[in-house]
């Protein structure tokens, strides 16, 4: 494994699934991210904010999923 600034090559890439800034919850996952931006760029790691799925959404290092996205699914989904 390549190490550079302390990242590892690996987490170059993060991609992250997120309703957006709607929810207290949502504000407080991005925001870090969003202020970070250009710091974590210096260090050469891209964030990319997804609202929905998308063909490239799993082309990256890491996925992030807001817990929120998925949310309203946690109610309405049976047990098997």
């Amino acid at each position: 494994m390549i190490v550079t600034n302390g990242i590892p090559s690996s987490m170059r890439r993060i991609h992250v699934l997120t309703e957006g800034f709607v929810s207290p919850n949502g504000r407080a996952f991005l925001m870090p991210l969003i202020l970070h931006k250009s710091a974590l760029a210096d260090l050469g790691i891209t964030i990319q904010l997804f609202t929905a799925p998308a063909p490239d959404l799993l082309d990256c290092d890491a996925l992030m999923v807001d817990s929120k996205y998925f949310g309203s699914r946690w109610s309405t989904r049976s047990e098997a």
